[in-house]
């Protein structure tokens, strides 16, 4: 029998939900009640607790419970007294499915019984104690508030899904100006991002031998070519040579925060490009260094990660070297047919080119500059004038990726110096991780905050942008919603539901991915709606130490999961920094990082071919002289 009003059963339920005994003189309407709580149908319930609440007052675990129990009691009394149709509908929904549950746990306890060669009784009470309560009917009601709970939830986001996004993303609008979103809980700013992903079996430890297969360099200047020679769009370049399951969605990864578990090189690496090499490529808002984890103190120095990040300096990688690759891919012997350096794998040129471009952590840019390579000439290194070059690449096709020169990293990559991008101007990030080599692009980022790159302008090397709002980027309605965010015409903008999409049921999917990362991108959701319910006056706490109590509770919670998040990216950081600090110690000897000993030069791979063992450079002495 459904209750119309917040019964004294209800009452005794929150009473129970302590741990306590229920008592009908401690349920009462008196002036010094704990808790009043107000019914959906604006009913008061004083609660005096007062006389078994004492020994709870002042324990974390006491008040966590109470708290939990104040909320409990409201949530049931909403679907419990609600008048409202659809709420009617939606509980009796609830009600048969908390049924079905019971019904499955009753079926699981047989499969275990016979499992475990015990009997259902056994197994039975095992489910029950699990759940905390005694009977059949306290799990029916356990698995019913469950789905009050969490469909009040999904209320209280519709309810306030405006403020939940500025929240996540970090960004809030007032008439049109964005400024920082500053809420209970740190921002995600999250990140639209598509990859291309080249494997490579490599070491990912061995800085300075590592070995890649003929048809893995051969698939990295495949790669290279597509997303180059201006026929191709990188989702198509995606789609069709990416050796990830992202290939299929044309290299579109999802959305990536502050919370996601990528792969550090992948993950940091963009972080690291957008917030200190390229700040300005896409016509950022101006980044603070406490946002994305840069603020951090680098091993517990006086070093930030900035810091550190700015010493590191953004890695360039020549055009050539993918040349290249595609060129000597397979050349394991001279062109004579000698088994050069008794065949040490090291040497061949494939591997000579992984070890001395590729085979770093850190982030890099593709450019349009050329090899410098040096050979020994006695105890000297001089520029190899017997190199060919490759021919420079040429401009981007309209509408296709290619080269383009992008003013704002002049002073990373040099005055005028051109690098890889998408068919829209966005830079394309090459990183190498366990995997292999990532080629990345940021198709939105969270400082994007007024629209987003919809074209590149090659002669002035300034981007052009469309007007979805990174606000409307990240709505949660579906394009045959009214709500989806249109253009002055009333046609669809373009946002994260609707990239490169046209089948409903994706769309439905992709909203419910951005709904699932607002909602719960803050671990203390139900708190936000404890504290709502305070403020509108269904809750008031009429004692000033279970108050009190409550608020420091909330308060600490708060406190220590920022700590604890705030931790959590520092020590990424820290394990990426120190990844890319290891690899150059390593790679590093007396002779410096460019004529370091343990790398094989880069002269020996282009000699490769016309190896001579009487030759200076390979006989013993020479710079590609191999020892056991």
């Amino acid at each position: 029998m459904k209750h119309k009003k917040l019964s004294i059963s209800i009452v005794s339920a929150f009473i129970a939900a302590l741990g306590l005994t229920s008592c009908s003189n401690n349920v009462t309407a008196s002036d010094d009640s704990i808790v009043t709580l107000k019914g959906y149908d604006g009913q008061e319930i004083a609660i005096d607790t007062d006389a078994i609440y004492d020994k709870y007052k002042y324990s974390e675990d006491g008040i966590n419970s109470f708290y939990q129990a104040i909320l409990e009691v409201v949530i049931r009394n909403f679907y419990e007294t609600s008048t409202n149709p659809e709420v009617s509908s939606r509980l009796a929904e609830m009600e048969a499915q908390a049924r079905n549950d019971v019904l499955s746990d009753q079926e699981t306890a047989r499969e275990n019984a016979t499992t475990n060669g015990t009997d259902y009784d056994t197994e039975w009470q095992s489910i029950l104690d699990s759940a905390g309560v005694d009977d059949e009917e306290g799990l029916y009601q356990s698995h019913l508030y469950d789905l009050e709970r969490a469909d009040y939830e999904d209320r209280y986001f519709e309810d306030h899904k405006s403020e939940l996004t500025n929240e996540y993303i970090g960004f809030a609008s007032t008439d049109g100006e964005y400024s920082d979103y500053d809420g209970v809980h740190a921002s995600k700013y999250p990140y639209h991002v598509r990859h291309i992903l080249v494997n490579t079996t490599a070491s990912a430890t061995d800085y300075v031998t590592g070995e890649i297969t003929a048809a893995e360099a051969q698939n990295l200047n495949t790669v290279y070519k597509a997303l180059s020679n201006g026929r191709y769009t990188f989702g198509q370049v995606a789609h069709e040579w990416s050796e990830d399951s992202s290939a299929t969605n044309y290299g579109d990864s999802g959305i990536m925060d502050t919370s996601t578990e990528f792969v550090n090189e992948f993950k940091l690496g963009l972080y690291a490009f957008d917030a200190v090499y390229g700040t300005d490529v896409t016509g950022n808002a101006t980044l603070k260094e406490d946002k994305l984890g840069l603020d951090g103190s680098y091993n517990e120095g006086s070093e930030t990660v900035k810091d550190k990040l700015e010493s590191i300096g953004l890695q360039t990688v020549s055009y050539e070297v993918f040349e290249f690759l595609g060129d000597h891919y397979d050349d394991e012997k001279s062109d004579a047919g000698l088994s050069v350096n008794e065949g040490a794998a090291r040497y061949f040129p494939r591997n000579v080119f992984w070890n001395n471009y590729l085979n770093l952590h850190n982030v890099f840019v593709i450019t349009d500059q050329q090899l410098e390579i040096l050979t020994q000439e006695g105890d000297n290194w001089v520029e190899d004038t017997t190199y060919t070059h490759y021919v420079a690449p040429t401009g981007a096709v309209s509408g296709r990726a290619g080269f383009r020169h992008v003013a704002a990293l002049d002073s990373v990559v040099g005055s005028g110096t051109r690098v890889l991008t998408d068919e829209n101007g966005r830079v394309i990030v090459g990183v190498r991780s366990e995997y292999g080599i990532h080629f990345m692009i940021m198709q939105r980022t969270p400082f994007e905050v007024s629209g987003t790159i919809s074209g590149y302008n090659s002669e002035t090397g300034t981007y052009s942008y469309n007007d979805t709002t990174i606000s409307e980027y990240y709505t949660t309605y579906v394009p045959n919603d009214q709500e989806y965010p249109k253009r002055a015409d009333g046609t669809n903008k373009t946002t994260y539901i609707n990239f490169m999409i046209s089948e409903d049921s994706t769309y439905e999917s992709r909203a419910q991915e951005v709904e699932d990362l607002i909602q719960s991108f803050d671990n203390m959701y139900d708190y936000r709606i404890f504290e709502t319910l305070i403020a509108n006056g269904q809750i008031t706490i009429n004692d000033e130490v279970v108050a009190e109590r409550i608020d420091d509770f909330i308060n600490q919670r708060r406190e220590y999961n920022e700590w604890n998040d705030a931790k959590t990216l520092n020590d990424s950081w820290n394990s990426y920094l120190d990844k890319i600090s290891l690899q150059y110690e390593i790679r590093d000897d007396e002779n410096g990082l460019e004529n370091s000993s343990r790398l094989t030069k880069v002269t020996c791979g282009i000699h490769f071919g016309d190896y001579n063992p009487d030759d200076p450079l390979w006989s013993q002495g020479g710079a590609c002289y191999y020892e056991n």
